[in-house]
């Protein structure tokens, strides 16, 4: 990572002296430091999660930048049996053109990248870096009333008007900004009812939108109306901020595609579940676990929040299964990702009139025997149950039934 001009010599004035002064051992423990990924795995004969580095010439060739080019993906190939580490590209890079990941979190503040990226030996003079303010926290431009106003920046991102002093670290509006994301707020107030209310805080910005990022699991509660109002609201926002949130991006459309297909908006459903697929399968291939349930929302899309909800509970059904078979644990949460709320909360209410905890026991137990026959039909050896355990919870006769 020293050839880059964006890091400068002084960067190669420190690989010089460590040269010069560590031992062979030393060297190499920085060069893994600096170039090996985390990749976090386990395979098919293990049952608990590998937290583990690897170095991957291809992405240790990448030098840094705060505004990638492109990204990586690790995951648990179960057909050729071994790890894989997926580079991908998240724009067009023209033929020449340098690629490159990031080595911290790109939704961070400035000040955290930075500080975050001294072990590495460099200071990051990236797009987003190289700037004097921080394209993370975002003002509304009074001049255009839509437009971005980074915090101690001369002027507008989109129409250029100046920004004035309020604008800068310690101004008026920069307080203003602090003074409104201490408080708490709910997703609709966030999304929709500050932004009609003149706040002066962009829903750019990143406090803001990873408030409402936090509070998505509650729009499946909301009206379908609103909840589609508030997606409708978010999505443009997470796009203008796409650097921050290219990882979630396929996530958070299937999640807009499930609201606007319970508000009965199925063309701007079909839009989001089509843009997801194209998305997990840049990240993990057409041929994962996650690509291929996605892709079953384009070809048979659900046609109201029943078929969701249906969706959604066999996607659960299935991830528990691949796990309690001992099979990929990545496997399972690929399956997993994204996870609307009504899932979770429809099997936990079958439980929420009984006396005591034995009927919501019971509702574990049947959804293993779901979970049973969804085995069969992939054709998935079933793992040894424990007999006793289940009668304790539900009964000797289920107990055999869940053995069996």
């Amino acid at each position: 990572p020293y050839s880059s001009a964006a890091h400068g010599s002084a960067n190669r004035a420190a690989e010089e002296t460590v040269r010069a002064t560590a031992s062979k051992a030393e060297i190499a423990i920085r060069v893994a430091g600096a170039n090996a990924l985390a990749c976090n795995w386990n395979d098919a004969l293990s049952q608990e999660e590998r937290h583990i580095s690897v170095i991957a010439m291809a992405t240790a060739m990448c030098n840094h930048a705060c505004a990638p080019t492109a990204r990586y993906t690790s995951y648990w190939d179960a057909k050729r049996a071994c790890p894989v580490i997926r580079l991908y590209a998240l724009s067009d890079i023209p033929a020449g053109g340098e690629v490159t990941i990031s080595y911290t979190d790109v939704s961070a503040s400035k000040a955290d990248r930075q500080a975050a990226l001294a072990r590495y030996g460099f200071v990051c003079a990236c797009s987003r870096c190289a700037p004097t303010w921080d394209d993370t926290m975002v003002l509304k431009c009074a001049a255009c009333e839509t437009g971005r106003l980074y915090v101690g920046a001369p002027a507008c991102a989109d129409c250029g008007a100046d920004a004035g002093d309020s604008a800068q670290p310690g101004g008026a509006l920069a307080k203003q900004r602090e003074e409104y994301l201490s408080g708490h707020r709910f997703l609709p107030q966030i999304a929709l009812y500050d932004s009609r209310t003149n706040s002066v805080v962009h829903l750019c910005d990143a406090t803001r939108l990873n408030a409402a990022y936090q509070q998505l699991h509650t729009a499946w509660g909301l009206e379908a109306d609103v909840a589609a109002e508030v997606y409708r609201a978010l999505m443009p926002a997470f796009e203008k901020a796409r650097v921050q949130w290219n990882a979630q991006m396929p996530q958070l459309r299937v999640l807009a595609g499930h609201v606007y297909t319970a508000a009965g908006l199925r063309e701007d459903a079909a839009r989001e579940y089509t843009a997801a697929v194209a998305e997990y399968r840049a990240a993990y291939g057409s041929e994962a676990a996650i690509t291929q349930m996605v892709q079953a929302l384009v070809d048979r899309p659900p046609r109201n929040r029943a078929d969701v909800e249906a969706f959604e509970q066999k996607r659960v059904s299935t991830a528990s299964w691949v796990t309690a078979c001992g099979l990929p644990r990545k496997t399972a949460q690929r399956w997993l990702q994204p996870i609307t709320v009504s899932a979770a909360a429809s099997i936990m209410g079958h439980g929420a009139g009984a006396s005591g905890s034995t009927k919501a026991e019971q509702v574990v137990v049947n959804e293993l025997i779901r979970c049973t026959q969804i085995a069969k039909s992939l054709g998935l050896a079933p793992a040894p149950t424990s007999a006793p355990a289940v009668e304790a919870a539900a009964g000797a006769g289920t107990a055999a039934e869940v053995a069996a």
